[in-house]
């Protein structure tokens, strides 16, 4: 017997620095939210505020 665990997420998508910023910006569009851009992009809401949170300490330096 053979049992396969499916989640709904990707297992660790790697994403490219412009990558990340887009999905950072893309949350300060009208009518936008993290979980919004989470559930299109198919990426936990964690991951997208973690982005937030890198790119802000990168740009407060």
């Amino acid at each position: 017997m053979h049992a396969e665990v499916l989640g709904r997420f990707k297992r660790r998508e790697r994403w490219t620095q412009q990558q990340r910023l887009r999905m950072v910006g893309e949350t300060f569009l009208p009518d936008n939210s993290v979980s919004r851009l989470a559930r299109v992009q198919d990426v936990p809401a964690w991951e997208v505020v973690s982005f937030m949170t890198n790119y802000h300490s990168i740009s407060a330096m």
